[in-house]
């Protein structure tokens, strides 16, 4: 005759399976009991991470080189937009009579100046690619300090029916003889605020009128002067936000480059040296 099972009997049976269970589940969770790892998956992923440093390397390469050619490309007015107050130089007319022939500027600068010789007037076409909003701007040469100037006001004009009554002061005759101005010239002058700069560094939009003064007067650019009249500094902000984020962007880029680089340390010290002299046996 079969002897029944005992209750308790059943009970052990079924905690025994339960411990297992849970050991088992503690196994696969901490990585016992795994299957191991297909040959090659390790170098596989070695490889995998060093292909992603270098692709992060290439596109870091290849974004500071285009931050740095729109910095040097930008980097005339990014310094202008430092610029502070305007830095005056006073009346040039009466400069130029006390024998003053050069300006103690540097190039580049923001200033203020008054007593401008308005002669060799032009007046800018507009062209295809000119808005009908774009201002109108005028072109003129001061021959005292070889200045190009570009503004879009209107210039004072001789009062050509009182002419004969002006005076014409007499330390200024000598750009009369030397034919570099007509008297009805000196009867007015010009003045304002806006960036002087050295005409071999202006902007390409001024390498046009450079070129009209510089065949015209006979004189190398090296001899001229280029002011941009109501020219401010604040009109140049966008370059600097063209050099915030020129700074910003390439610190980006190696930021991940170094993340990169510390994931594929990190795995190839999990490997070990026998794994990693196999995996460069390998590759």
């Amino acid at each position: 005759m079969a002897q029944d099972e005992s209750p308790q009997h059943s009970s052990d049976d079924g905690r025994k399976a339960d411990l297992e269970a849970l050991f088992a589940a503690w196994d696969q969770r901490d990585g016992a009991g795994l299957a191991p790892p297909e040959p090659g998956a390790r170098e596989a992923k070695l490889r995998l991470l060093s292909y992603g440093v270098r692709l992060r390397l290439v596109v870091s390469l290849v974004l500071i080189a285009v931050t740095a050619f729109f910095m040097y490309k930008t980097r005339d007015s990014f310094s202008y937009w430092l610029s502070g107050a305007p830095q005056e130089l006073g009346d040039l007319r009466e400069a130029w009579a006390t024998g003053n022939r050069t300006l103690d500027v540097a190039s580049n600068t923001y200033v203020h100046l008054d007593g401008l010789v308005i002669s060799r007037v032009y007046t800018q076409t507009r062209g295809p690619e000119d808005k009908p909003g774009d201002p109108v701007y005028k072109l003129f040469f001061d021959p005292m300090y070889n200045i190009i100037v570009r503004t879009d006001r209107e210039l004072p004009r001789p009062a050509w029916n009182h002419m004969g009554m002006q005076e014409i002061d007499e330390r200024l005759i000598d750009l009369i003889k030397q034919k570099k101005v007509f008297p009805s010239d000196l009867t007015v002058a010009f003045g304002g605020s806006g960036r002087l700069i050295r005409a071999a560094d202006v902007p390409e939009d001024m390498q046009r009128a450079v070129n009209t003064y510089t065949r015209d007067t006979k004189l190398e650019t090296e001899d001229l002067w280029v002011f941009l009249d109501d020219d401010t500094p604040s009109k140049h902000s966008l370059a600097g936000i063209v050099w915030g984020l020129a700074a910003i962007v390439p610190l980006v880029s190696l930021f991940f480059l170094l993340r990169a680089m510390r994931l594929r340390a990190r795995y190839q010290r999990q490997l070990g040296p026998a794994d990693d002299g196999a995996t460069e046996t390998t590759t």
